[in-house]
């Protein structure tokens, strides 16, 4: 990250610590880095072949026919022309083009990355701005929001006049909109919206090799001059010009290996990246919404915040949502989780709630397609589509990869396959509802990829009551985006080697097509219309006593909204809240709190266990529903339905697991030893997580624990074998004889030791192939009472070339 954000008078301006940068990036006038900023040296193979791999990627190219018709460019024509040329064009001649061609689409999923030296030179402008309250959206007004510091000593003291709030009137003698006009078929993002946020970007950073095909918008150009007016001025102007900076990095210029975007093996299921380099340009070059305070959620990496806001006696819960691609694959049902544990406990007394994905780059579809579930009753996830060519029927002949059969089924003559799911119905419903009340979204055209892919499921399934924005869609980020690396893994016959000097290409592969209110709609170009647009006001720039006017509207529209079609009054809060352990023998009980519902039912493997009536009142009431009485050990999966005067307004899931009764505790006494039989009628218990099934997970088989069939294991298992212990004091040790062979990095083998209202002891977590624990685990730490003691294996979305797990035995000593 470039820099940090810090508040100044209540605004994010932009800082850098140059204490830790100091070897890192120097700064310096443009000019002096321009004879610097250099290509290497190409050779005819090496350009005849960096153009061939493009061109063959762009005959898989997802979003080819959507650029023709918004823009007329034709990616196919494009690299075509290029390819042909590449012998005869300079290395530099050659990125450029290519450059060039990839900004013509707009299209962020689809990158080009220039190689060193010249990718390790950035220009900087001196401010950033932002888009504030208009009278004309398509003609916006733009207000100084921060200001360059790190390369202040370029500028020195030319910028005194300039203040946070002054209003954009021309730079280098064109408006705002003259300047899109300009520079709209280079600035990468797609529709108006996302096209002027880019511009906006350019205005504060130009990558070399990313954002810009080159260190300069005009060829030349060394300086700019702007033209501002304070805000309530709408007469006087004043005009500042200052030299462009230069960014050298110098870790960029020394030799590094590349990073590698290849997955652990060749039939590795596609990834699920609707991610991109877009997020990192937002964090170093882009303001970050700041119109309150969020309070950031520890174990979330930062991607999580919440805050609570009143508006003439409204309350209103915001959650924010920075990102939607935690560094750990693993962590997304942690988050959705988080999100879930703020709507029924934070937010349990709020009269509506906002999601905040401003500047939201993206991250996995998976993340993006759980949300939608804590607010509404059965939702489906929108589709995919993949361009039928000669090199995709290359690809498809691996079954790992989504939209394999849909592939394989779409009549010859089709250009697109026939629609797929990402994620399956039963993957992004496993929560259930969690939050009645009126929900809507807040984004803007630099929500991106994943972000417009939630953004278009809340309003697809019409969860969100309304789809608030900054601008009049978002950036339209419509595909999976897959780097070439990637498909030298799928297909090594079309892309058969890296490309020369570590470029890094990328394109946007599958198309994401929209379903329910907006069916058969694709994302790319057009983006998520947004129903009210609501731009800050230079008064929310200096965000006086943590007021928002986008708030306070937001608050007020969701209130009158929530009055008029009852959900303002509507409530169930129940506990447990999701997941909940019973003894064997002991009957389950719901203990709930309704508002403005007149039915709950309590359904259990489809029948009907216990129901509740209640009057219709604006008021809350409390009530227990009582499930069934278990005589073994598992899990339960129950379902409460509320009614409205008949009409389904509630569905949200419970599991229970029946543990053993304390009687059947296993006790582990001093200097004792016990071995595990392989029974599970007494302290042991096997279960599964919501997605897996009984012959997927754990099972004994030939006096060992197996995973599956004990060969192999499937996608998303979550399985575990729990040994419920009662430590009678000394220091507790565990004997364990376990194989496995695992997807390195990404399917995992744990032991872990619990205990109530104490943090659970991870003792040991491994994943690889052929691996062999054969050993004793001790300094677990002084335990004593009631323990659980827990071997679990968790794998990912895509398991392919993998062998088993097998528990060959496990004692337990003190």
């Amino acid at each position: 990250m470039l820099f940090n954000f810090v508040k100044a008078a209540g605004i994010l301006a932009l800082a850098s610590n140059l204490q830790s940068q100091v070897t890192e990036f120097e700064y310096a006038p443009l000019t002096s880095y321009l004879k610097e900023a250099v290509f290497p040296e190409y050779s005819t193979d090496q350009k005849l072949f960096l153009a061939d791999q493009i061109h063959k990627l762009f005959t898989i190219y997802g979003n080819r026919d959507s650029k023709v018709q918004h823009y007329n460019v034709d990616s196919d024509i494009l690299f075509t022309d290029i390819k042909n040329r590449a012998a005869n064009l300079t290395g530099a001649e050659l990125n450029f083009q290519i450059g060039k061609a990839y900004k013509q689409l707009r299209d962020f999923h689809t990158a080009f990355k220039f190689p060193a030296p010249y990718a390790c030179y950035r220009t900087y402008f001196p401010l950033s701005f932002t888009l504030i309250d208009g009278a004309d959206a398509l003609n916006p007004v733009a207000a100084v929001s921060g200001f360059n510091t790190a390369a202040k000593s370029v500028w020195g003291n030319e910028l005194a006049e300039v203040k946070l709030g002054h209003i954009l009137v021309s730079i280098n003698g064109l408006s705002l909109l003259e300047l899109y006009e300009k520079y709209k078929h280079l600035s990468g993002g797609a529709n108006f919206y996302g096209g002027m946020k880019s511009i906006l970007q350019r205005l504060f950073m130009v990558r070399g090799g990313d954002l810009g095909t080159e260190l300069q918008l005009d060829e030349n150009e060394t300086h700019v001059t702007y033209e501002l007016k304070q805000r309530h001025d709408s007469k006087n102007t004043y005009k500042v010009t200052v030299p462009l900076a230069g960014r050298k990095k110098n870790s960029c210029l020394a030799p590094a290996a590349p990073v590698s975007h290849i997955a652990t093996d060749s039939k590795k299921k596609t990834p699920e990246p609707f991610y991109n380099d877009f997020n990192e340009v937002i964090n170093e070059s882009y303001e970050i919404p700041s119109d309150i305070p969020y309070e950031i959620i520890p174990g979330t990496e930062n991607i999580i915040g919440f805050a609570h806001y009143k508006y003439l006696g409204t309350k209103l819960g915001i959650i924010r949502i920075s990102s939607f691609y935690p560094t750990n694959y693993g962590l997304i049902e942690h988050l959705v989780l988080t999100i879930r544990g703020l709507l029924v406990k934070e937010f349990k007394e709020t009269d509506a709630v906002v999601i905040d994905v401003r500047s939201n780059g993206g991250g996995w579809g998976l993340f993006s397609n759980m949300i939608p579930q804590l607010f509404k009753a059965d939702f489906v996830p929108g589709f995919g589509s993949t361009r039928k060519s000669p090199i995709n029927d290359r690809i498809f002949q691996n079954p790992g990869h989504a939209g394999f059969e849909a592939y394989g089924a779409t009549p010859e003559g089709q250009p697109y396959s026939n629609l797929f799911l990402y994620e399956t119905v039963a993957e992004t419903n496993t929560f259930g509802q969690a939050y009645l009340k009126p929900v809507a979204v807040l984004n803007n055209a630099n929500c991106y990829s994943s972000c417009d892919i939630f953004s278009a499921a809340m309003q697809d399934s019409q969860t969100a009551k309304v789809m608030f924005g900054e601008d009049g869609a978002t950036g339209a980020g419509g595909c999976n985006v897959v780097h070439h690396e990637n498909f030298r893994q799928y297909n090594p016959v079309d892309f058969n080697a890296p490309l020369p000097f570590g470029v890094d290409v990328t394109i946007g592969w599958q198309q994401l097509i929209r379903n329910g209110v907006n069916d058969k709609k694709k994302v790319e170009d057009f983006g998520i219309e947004s129903d009210v647009i609501l731009r800050p006001t230079t008064f929310d720039l200096f965000n006086v006593n943590n007021r928002s006017s986008v708030f306070d509207r937001i608050a007020h529209q969701l209130r009158a909204i929530g009055q008029a079609d009852g959900s303002f009054w509507t409530y169930f809060n129940g506990e447990p809240q999701l997941n909940g352990d019973s003894e064997v023998g002991a009957p389950v009980k719901f203990s709930v709190t309704v508002g403005y519902i007149t039915k709950l039912e309590l359904h259990l493997k489809d029948k009907i266990i216990d129901s509740k009536t209640f009057n219709l009142r604006k008021h809350t009431e409390n009530s227990e529903l009582t499930g069934s009485v278990a005589n073994t050990v598992g899990i339960d999966h129950y379902t409460i339905y509320g009614y409205t005067n008949d009409k389904q307004v509630l569905k949200t899931e419970r599991y229970i697991r029946y543990i053993p009764a304390s009687s059947s505790f296993l006790q582990i006494l001093p200097n004792q030893t016990t071995k595990w039989d392989f029974k599970t009628d007494t302290y042991a218990a096997l279960y599964n997580g919501p997605q897996t099934t009984n012959d997927k997970g754990f099972n004994v088989q030939d006096g060992k624990l197996v995973v599956g069939d004990g060969k192999g294991y499937s996608d998303s298992i979550d399985t575990s074998v729990s040994f419920f212990v009662n430590l009678n004091g000394g220091l507790p040790k565990i004997q364990l004889d376990l194989e496995f062979s695992t997807e390195t990095d990404f399917d995992f083998v744990y032991l872990t030791l619990k205990q109530k209202n104490r943090k659970d002891i991870e003792i040991f977590k491994s994943s690889g192939k052929s691996q062999h624990v054969n050993q004793t685990f001790r300094n677990l730490g002084a335990v004593d009472g009631p323990a659980e003691i827990v071997v679990r294996f968790v794998s990912d979305g895509g398991v392919t070339d993998v062998g088993g797990i097998r528990l060959n035995s496990i004692s337990f000593l003190a």
